[in-house]
């Protein structure tokens, strides 16, 4: 009976696919077109909305199932009753269900003994260990929440997945594994996140360094052992990055075979280290790179001198205005405009006989930091203006909504008269 009903069903479809492939021949060539995008076009929207409909079926499933688990916990909390692992359902044993709902409660009940107990329980009993099995998946998702699993209590003992998370495909999950690293805090520790960040390219690499410059003091000392003795210039760059904003002066002895570098971007970066210190001895330093063969050397000590209002800088800063490179003299220029009246009296003694190219660069400074000024004072004067004008438009308003109010209060009079 059903082999008879399935072969009528499969019967009449391959009569309904007949006609309609006769049907799609008889069209005309634009027809064809027509017709093909638009069984493309409903085929598209109908696997989209499928596709819609399941998803939102399991989210709703999901989080259905995270309402209980909410329910179970905090109840438990409230009456202070043990759980068990064993009390736990077996579809609630999910690392992407239940760590949400623990990041929740950790907010609720932070300060609830009972609750900070039974979580050391189901971390130890449950989730570390699936955590731990999870951090080798080939899914992200899964190496996420297992990460994310970690963060709740970090352990010395899982410090190996930790730093395996450094090699993560997934920027953001290597991102997450430095704050729990951080917290460990040991030299194993310290010396992986380094050597990590070699291989991160330098916008990756500006969030770790974002990251490790609000560390701990005994973890900068980690790094300034690793510049000691560390041969490889990348890995010595990423150090100076580290170290750069809390800089000591005993650390000026660490950059100055990193400021005669053959390597260039090492180089640089330790000049722009060497304007964090503030000491005579850092400006001399960058004075003696102004005639450097890079122009890039010489562009960037152009820059710093004027941010650091080293006014012997100012003939040095007068011969590379007069420099072959523009950005050179740019800078050069920039610099001799932020050291008050005897930089700017050098560069209005530029004349266009002695270099043409110096004296277009002051005369174009120079009108840069004019701008600057009468557009402060522009900005102002038209925000004063928008003001008045829209004080007076209120008060107009208010004029005319009171002589419309008499108008119709007369005419209500003239009505009721006669």
């Amino acid at each position: 009976m059903v082999m008879e009903k399935l072969s009528s069903i499969f019967q009449h479809m391959s009569l309904i696919a007949s006609d309609s492939v006769s049907w799609f021949l008889s069209l005309p060539f634009l027809g064809k077109i027509l017709a093909a995008e638009f069984i493309i076009i409903a085929f598209t929207i109908g696997t989209v909305l499928f596709y819609n409909k399941f998803k939102l079926k399991k989210y709703k499933k999901s989080f259905a199932l995270q309402n209980d688990i909410y329910k179970f916990i905090s109840n438990a909390i409230n009456k202070r009753v043990f759980i068990s692992i064993e009390s736990l359902k077996p579809e609630w044993k999910n690392l992407a269900l239940i760590i949400p709902v623990i990041i929740k409660l950790n907010k609720k009940f932070e300060t609830n003994t009972h609750w900070l107990f039974m979580l050391d329980h189901l971390l130890t009993e449950l989730l570390l260990p699936m955590a731990r099995v999870d951090a080798h998946s080939t899914h992200w998702i899964k190496r996420y929440w297992a990460l994310r699993c970690m963060i709740l209590d970090p352990r010395p003992c899982d410090e190996e997945y930790l730093i395996g998370f450094l090699l993560d495909p997934v920027a953001h999950n290597r991102f997450i594994a430095l704050g729990p690293l951080l917290k460990i805090g040991n030299n194993y520790s310290v010396q992986a996140i380094i050597d990590s960040m070699k291989r991160e390219n330098r916008h990756t690499r500006a969030v770790y360094v974002d990251l490790m410059k609000n560390s701990q003091k005994d973890f900068l000392e980690f790094v300034r052992e690793r510049l000691l003795d560390e041969e490889d210039p990348e890995i010595r760059r990423v150090c100076i990055d580290i170290i750069s904003d809390s800089v000591e002066n005993s650390d000026l002895f660490l950059l100055k075979r990193d400021v005669r570098s053959p390597n260039k971007q090492l180089k640089l970066t330790a000049i722009r280290c060497l304007n964090k210190f503030d000491n005579f001895h850092a400006t001399q330093m960058l004075l003696r790179y102004m005639k450097d063969k890079d122009w890039e050397v010489r562009s960037l000590t152009s820059k710093l001198l004027g941010e650091r209002k080293a006014y012997q800088a100012i003939p040095l800063l007068l011969q590379n205005l007069c420099d072959k490179n523009w950005w050179v003299r740019f800078n050069a220029a920039l610099a001799l405009a932020k050291l008050d009246r005897p930089g700017l009296a050098a560069l209005n003694s530029i004349t266009a006989k002695q270099d043409r190219y110096a004296y277009q660069m002051a005369q174009y400074v120079k009108r840069l930091n004019l701008k600057s000024d009468e557009q402060k004072v522009a900005l102002k004067m038209n925000f004063e203006n928008v003001r008045k004008s829209d004080a007076q438009k209120t008060k107009d308003m208010k004029e005319a909504f009171k002589q419309m109010q008499e108008q119709q209060n007369l005419e209500n009079k003239k009505k009721k008269a006669g």
